[in-house]
């Protein structure tokens, strides 16, 4: 921010100047010039040999929540510059940050989560840190920052309580005595490597996202899982990143309670549902019907009435009379029908059908 605000005077500033800050912070997060555009971003500001990591500047925005944290702090500051008078209205409450990005978590799988560590442990000291990233969930400058004094190798406990400092040797470290802490950004590149050599897309950061992920999945309460990642607010944003393992989780407890319900009772299904207990207005006309022709009330292979007739006697619309005389057709006669007619019989009763039509056709012109 030294460029931009750092010596504009609190009283001055309004929104507009700070618009402006998030935008500039949007476009290129070192707030380079159109002069050092064309220069190298080296990769250390102490006398070096330039090499292939001193590349051509290229302009990288500062991630939303980076910025967000940013409007946050200056909010905080302004909050005591009102209470102590140094300014009468905070220019915060007009200023509008970028958007809280939606939380998407991608960490490794556990396919390539085994990969990495396997390939970490090639050196001891390297595969330790990488390996306590993993089951821990701690932030790389944790990891830096973490001191002999921390460790508790007889409970098996550690404990991070402050990122880099200056006090004791630390447990990651360059220098045999352990005095230097290695550089939180050497430790991401060096694993950034590792990850590309493997042809893995990833970053150190997202074995923070799969400790929690696989604490979660493994059904750990999330208040739990949030103490361990350092998130604050009782769990609120741990719920709010991982949701969708979340719910995996309670899918899973769905089902565990599920196996431990009482077996579900038996119930007929299809036709033998129907005729046990026929429950909707064509059911109990198809049922009905069904029960004549078992009783010999009704002979199997007679004429049934027409639809209409049906819905008629009933009381129901014809297109439920047309679902039961289906439903009847589907469930079948209740007892054995009659041998069929032979081909005579069924001829001259062919020839009578047709002469009866004639009949009546005749009766008609009359």
């Amino acid at each position: 921010m030294e460029p931009l605000i750092g010596r504009v005077k609190v009283g001055t500033l309004d929104a507009d100047a700070l618009d402006s800050l998030y935008a500039e912070l949007r476009r290129c997060r070192v707030h380079c010039s159109v002069k050092a555009r064309g220069q190298l971003d080296h990769r250390t500001k102490r006398p070096h040999t330039c090499d292939d990591r001193c590349r051509p500047h290229k302009c990288k925005p500062l991630g939303a929540s980076s910025i967000r944290q940013i409007h946050f702090i200056l909010s905080g500051a302004y909050k005591k510059a009102v209470r102590w008078r140094w300014v009468a209205v905070s220019p915060i409450t007009q200023a509008e940050p970028p958007a809280a990005p939606k939380p998407n978590p991608t960490p490794p799988s556990t396919e390539d989560a085994a990969r990495i560590l396997n390939e970490a442990w090639k050196d001891p000291d390297w595969g330790t840190l990488v390996w306590l990233t993993m089951v821990t969930g701690a932030r790389r400058g944790e990891q830096c920052g973490l001191r002999w004094k921390h460790v508790d190798l007889e409970r098996a406990v550690l404990t991070y309580d402050r990122s880099i400092g200056q006090d004791e040797e630390f447990v990651f470290s360059g220098a045999p005595d352990g005095s230097e802490h290695l550089k939180p950004a050497s430790v991401g590149q060096r694993y950034g490597r590792l990850a590309a050599r493997l042809g893995i897309k990833t970053s150190l950061h997202k074995l923070r996202h799969y400790s929690a992920t696989e604490l979660i999945k493994a059904g750990v309460d999330i208040r739990t899982v949030a103490g361990r990642l350092g998130h604050g607010g009782g769990g609120a944003t741990t719920l709010r990143v991982y949701t969708a393992w979340v719910s995996e989780a309670d899918q899973r407890a769905s089902l565990s309670l599920h196996a431990r319900m009482p077996a579900r009772p038996a119930i007929a299904q299809g036709p033998q549902r129907v005729v046990a207990n026929p429950e909707n207005p064509y059911e109990k006309i198809a049922v009905g019907r069904y029960k004549q022709i078992a009783n010999s009330e009704i002979e199997v292979g007679a004429r049934l009435a027409t639809v209409r007739a049906i819905a008629a006697t009933n009381a129901v619309s014809e297109g439920t009379a047309t679902r039961a005389l289906a439903l009847l057709k589907e469930l079948g006669p209740g007892r054995s029908a009659p041998r069929p007619p032979s081909r005579r019989n069924s001829a001259s009763g062919a020839r009578t059908h047709q002469a009866g039509r004639r009949r009546t056709g005749r009766r008609s012109r009359t």
